[in-house]
């Protein structure tokens, strides 16, 4: 298995976890939520899209890389 593979699959995991199935199952609490890493949520909520629906993003250019 890849170290992309595992990762993917491990996005799988967290947002099972965040949203299961199984209505009997504890979901997680909004403050559960907020205290996670923002760029890994956005992950896990774009994890899914297919990458012809994802628009394109331009590169990200810093001040301090042109100065």
């Amino acid at each position: 298995m890849t170290a992309g593979e595992l990762y993917t699959s491990l996005l799988s995991m967290y947002k099972n976890l965040m949203f299961p199935q199984n209505p009997d199952v504890r979901r997680w609490s909004m403050s559960e939520i907020d205290e996670m890493d923002i760029f890994l949520f956005d992950e896990l909520m774009e994890h899914e899209v297919s990458e012809e629906h994802k628009p394109k993003q331009e590169k990200e250019v810093y001040l301090s890389d042109i100065w």
